[in-house]
């Protein structure tokens, strides 16, 4: 069983590709095809193909079920995701996570004293094991890399998904939509940004990992903030992985009530941009980068920028 934590805690961020020996470190671009020109201006282009042909052979359909447990100590979440697909590559027909949230002792977070629930709905993703993704995305990487150099550690080498950790396996779970840069190369300098607005960084939250192309492997999120640390009735969210030198990627969404479904990737990511804006030793710009990532609720597709002087 995974739990989730805050990120105020000392997390690992490694997938455990870190315990074999680690290949050299990639400089590419990590994207088909792109262009990097600036930062700040207009709308950069930085990806023709958000999801390559090869990863076609990824794809699984089925159903998921979501079993909500409500006890007057804990709120538990059961994922179990069943699909003819993973019998027939993996001889297995489902896949099954469980999460936890501690609750608190006022119970003051508008759930019910007890209850439990389960929500049915039709499933499609791309999901793989670990040492299936870190081929592909390998080979795509050193494929990208051969275009040249120019675009080290800059938005188009930031990851453009976020994915979960299900069973020894990686699920794509949805789009990035922030690119950030800071001067001092330090993620937790982003998220202090957000403390003016009442932020916080201490997050109860499911864990998420992106395919960083500099350490060819998978890492956990490196930092998140969000406007309530648990936020049992919704609340936004922002994750972020160190991607470059001074360059991070993040993924930005509104949850609904616990436990929790993306309701807006616009809304958080376009609140994030307003608050760096206001910030006088920040800047921002709104969708900024084309990541070709489109596919989401409302998010289109583009990555806003945004940077720190600190």
């Amino acid at each position: 069983m995974r739990k989730m934590v805050g990120d105020h805690q000392n997390m690992g961020n490694e997938s455990s590709s870190d315990q074999r020996t680690r290949r050299g470190v990639l400089r590419s671009i990590g994207v088909a095809t792109g262009a990097v020109v600036g930062i700040g201006g207009a709308t950069q282009g930085v990806s023709a193909t958000a999801l390559p042909d090869a990863l076609e052979s990824f794809q699984i359909r089925g159903k998921e079920t979501i079993t909500t447990h409500i006890t007057p100590t804990e709120l538990r979440v059961k994922r179990q995701l069943v699909s003819p697909d993973l019998k027939e590559r993996y001889g297995r027909a489902s896949l099954v996570t469980t999460e936890t949230y501690p609750r608190p002792n006022d119970h003051d977070d508008g759930l019910p004293e007890r209850d439990l629930r389960k929500d049915r709905r039709s499933w499609e993703t791309y999901y793989a094991k670990e040492d299936e993704w870190t081929e592909y995305l390998t080979e795509r990487d050193k494929a990208a890399s051969e275009m040249g150099s120019w675009a080290q550690d800059k938005p188009a080498d930031c990851p453009k998904w976020y994915y979960d950790n299900v069973e020894g396996g990686f699920e794509l779970k949805g789009p990035m939509n922030l690119v950030g840069e800071c001067n001092s190369g330090t993620v937790d300098r982003l998220v202090r940004v957000l403390f003016a607005d009442r932020w916080t960084d201490i997050v109860v939250q499911y864990n998420r990992w992106a395919w960083v192309p500099q350490h060819t492997q998978f890492e956990m999120q490196h930092a998140s903030a969000a406007t309530h640390s648990a936020g049992f009735l919704g609340r936004r969210h922002v994750k972020f992985w160190k991607t470059g030198d001074q360059y991070f990627t993040g993924t930005a969404h509104e949850d609904d009530a616990f436990p929790h479904e993306v309701t807006s990737y616009n809304a958080a990511e376009f609140e994030i941009v307003d608050i760096f804006d206001n910030n006088s030793d920040c800047s921002s710009n709104r969708n900024a980068y084309d990541f070709d990532n489109s596919g989401y609720g409302d998010h289109g597709g583009y990555a806003s920028y945004i940077h720190s002087n600190y």
